[in-house]
């Protein structure tokens, strides 16, 4: 007997492929893989990223807001806690790379415990809303510069894959920096010549 006519069935377990079906017709688009367990797509003109864990239990959604550069963080910072503060879903936060910190949004939703199709794309619907949403009340508030649209998966993927050049070359300097700091410290102090050799008192 079919789990939606047997009241003593369980709850059908959420898959990786039932996410993936799911996201794909709330979507309306495909979704391209861009990495092990990870997915982009274009939702409501931002690029957003989807990382699915342990075969569908575990779902980690992020979304970028465009390709804005934040070059001055500490006036932003008290905007984003107040917006965190009205989302209980998600936070946003800001992440270096090595043009500046870019304006990130993520959530995590366990979904372990299984979920019937209508339940499934509702859900989904929610967190990938709460996800978005809170970059454009951010964006408004502050009055950040309009971000450049994201209206297909080939553009989500190529933010997405910028996004991870950056932070890399950020991490990269930042380790160059640290290990010249390092030896730098461990050099022996160099005593200062003595200027005044050679001159009469």
């Amino acid at each position: 007997m079919p789990w939606w006519t047997d009241p003593d069935s369980l709850t059908p377990p959420v898959t990786t492929e039932r996410l993936l079906n799911a996201l794909t017709a709330l979507f309306k688009q495909d979704l391209r893989q861009i990495g092990p367990g990870q997915w982009a797509a274009a939702v409501w003109h931002h690029p957003v990223r989807l990382s699915v864990h342990d075969d569908g239990a575990l779902l980690h959604v992020e979304s970028l807001y465009g390709a804005a550069v934040v070059t001055d963080a500490d006036p932003l910072r008290a905007h984003i806690q107040a917006t965190n503060a009205g989302h209980w879903l998600s936070s946003i936060r800001l992440v270096p790379t090595d043009t500046g910190r870019r304006i990130l949004a993520s959530s995590w939703t366990p979904l372990m415990i299984g979920a019937e199709e209508e339940q499934l794309r509702s859900t989904l619907g929610t967190v990938i809303g709460s996800t978005v949403g809170p970059l454009n009340d951010l964006a408004e508030e502050r009055g950040l510069p309009a971000a450049e649209p994201v209206d297909d998966v080939a553009a989500a993927a190529a933010a997405w894959e910028a996004l991870e050049a950056g932070r890399a070359r950020y991490e990269a300097g930042r380790a160059r920096f640290e290990a010249s700091l390092a030896r730098a410290r461990s050099e022996p102090e160099r005593p200062w010549p003595d200027r005044s050799a050679g001159k009469e008192i």
